[in-house]
């Protein structure tokens, strides 16, 4: 996924994806399209770039992940689908 990713972010950027990069290794990477599906991939360990990847589109794991990657990016996220017109507190997975 990264090397797919490398080839194809001006492209992506052109469509108006939001990309950043972390600073520091992740061991955790997060590909996220509309807040409703996600693919992540917990990265080995030794340098190599292949990991354990899982596609989702469970809410309650989206919300999770997305809480954790907003630690590290730079500005606001949009919110998820889910949050639209609610409080995040009364929302139910």
């Amino acid at each position: 996924m990264l090397a797919i990713e490398e080839e194809l972010r001006a492209d992506l950027k052109n469509l108006g994806v939001q990309i950043q990069e972390l600073n520091q290794r992740s061991l955790v990477l997060l590909w996220m399209e509309d807040g409703e599906e996600a693919v992540f991939c917990f990265q080995t360990h030794g340098g190599n770039e292949r990991g354990l990847s899982f596609r989702t589109r469970d809410i309650g794991l989206l919300t999770s992940l997305r809480d954790l990657f907003s630690a590290r990016w730079i500005g606001d996220l949009p919110p998820l689908p889910h949050e639209h017109g609610a409080d995040a507190s009364t929302v139910t997975a």
